[in-house]
């Protein structure tokens, strides 16, 4: 029987009364995008900074939306500090779910629109 996990990365295996515990293996559901192709470019600060003037967002507003810590978010967009996979995984996602699509670069450089049918109140 597989229970869910008392803490990050640890599965608890409970058979009659003996307890097991095994790491979860290093893959990650993200590097699972990144190989299956569905993960394939990764997110800039400028990237960021131009999807939160397109939907007219503070930093604060994404951090809620991202739950990323607004520090985090204020580092990230400064250059002060890269963020991580995961951190960009959310960001990155939360802005496609408000209506950005990011462009990646194809010639003329790394970008970001509204997608279609999103309108900018």
């Amino acid at each position: 029987m597989i229970r869910a996990p008392q803490s990050v990365g640890v599965v608890r295996l409970l058979k009659a009364e003996t307890h097991f515990q095994q790491p979860f293996p290093k893959t990650s559901i993200f590097a699972l995008f990144v190989q299956q192709g569905i993960w394939t470019m990764k997110v800039s600060a400028a990237q960021v900074r131009a999807a939160r003037g397109l939907l007219d967002i503070s930093q604060q507003e994404l951090a809620d939306l991202s739950k990323v810590s607004l520090r985090t978010i204020v580092q990230f967009e400064r250059g002060s500090k890269p963020a991580s996979e995961s951190i960009l995984q959310a960001l990155k996602l939360s802005l496609e779910a408000a209506g950005i699509e990011f462009i990646s670069e194809n010639g003329g450089g790394l970008g970001v629109r509204l997608a279609r049918g999103t309108a900018n109140t």
